[in-house]
């Protein structure tokens, strides 16, 4: 899974009208990757200091806006015929510090406790005193691959965006534990389901053992989540290639890897 971040930046005059519509990439902490993938892989939850609740930002002169609350402003969309999934947050109404020609340093997107992620706004948007400055940052879930399904990326997507606790907003919490992974021989399964243990590095690898399979064919490895109990539905599916001396009763092993980058 592709993971990245994006802030538009739209600057208005004293009469609402839009001077300015700028997008810049920027760079989300690693405990957002870090969080995503031991969800996925059932080793750690997300953790509630990566939810978002605020948006601020600084000027070339290193002058603070106050940081204004996301509160209910946030939803989810999709783009790529519905298999790109977007976060996103916005405030509206930022008043500039100063009555000065300046321009738009950094845009942070910030939790109650810590940073989130932070846009390099450039090109620089500039603004007067008398504009205001409206914010919409994105956190984008795009599949590395087509068979990643999109109540996997969707399931994702609802744990960054977030839910209202109290007087904050904490990690949506969802079924994404890719937990079990099953053989096929076209839509036939020729395995029983198989739990998966993963190492986990920078992204969670297993060698996923099926014993004595029952049959001499297997064209495809699905990977399943838990809905909790005995109840799964697919996330993934691979194609496998076996080698023509495999026999019926053989052990299979497949490589898996989940990776958010």
């Amino acid at each position: 899974m592709i993971l990245k971040g994006q802030a538009q930046i739209i600057i208005r005059d004293a009469n609402g009208k839009v001077k300015s519509r700028t997008e810049h990439d920027n760079h989300l902490s690693g405990n957002v990757f870090s969080g995503l993938l031991g969800e996925l892989a059932g080793t750690g939850s997300y953790s509630s200091a990566y939810t978002p609740t605020q948006i601020s930002l600084t000027t070339n002169k290193n002058e603070s806006v106050a940081a204004k609350r996301i509160l209910g402003n946030r939803s989810i969309s999709t783009t790529d015929a519905g298999s790109t999934f977007v976060v996103s947050f916005s405030v509206n109404g930022f008043v500039p510090p100063t009555m000065d020609l300046d321009i738009i340093q950094f845009v942070y997107l910030l939790s109650d406790t810590t940073t989130v992620g932070f846009a390099s706004a450039n090109p620089n948007p500039q603004f007067e005193g008398d504009d205001t400055i409206d914010i919409v940052y994105k956190i984008i879930l795009k599949p590395s691959d087509s068979s990643v399904s999109t109540t996997l990326l969707e399931r994702l997507s609802q744990i960054v965006q977030g839910q209202e606790s109290g007087s904050t907003y904490v990690p949506q919490s969802q079924f994404v534990h890719v937990s079990h992974a099953t053989l096929f021989d076209g839509v036939t399964a020729v395995t029983g389901k198989q739990a998966i243990d993963y190492e986990i590095s920078n992204s969670a690898n297993a060698n996923i053992k099926f014993a004595g399979v029952d049959t001499s064919s297997a064209d495809k490895a699905r990977f399943y989540i838990s809905q909790g109990g005995t109840n799964f539905i697919e996330a993934y599916n691979q194609d496998i290639d076996l080698p023509t001396t495999f026999t019926s009763g053989d052990n299979v092993i497949v490589p898996f890897s989940i990776t958010v980058s």
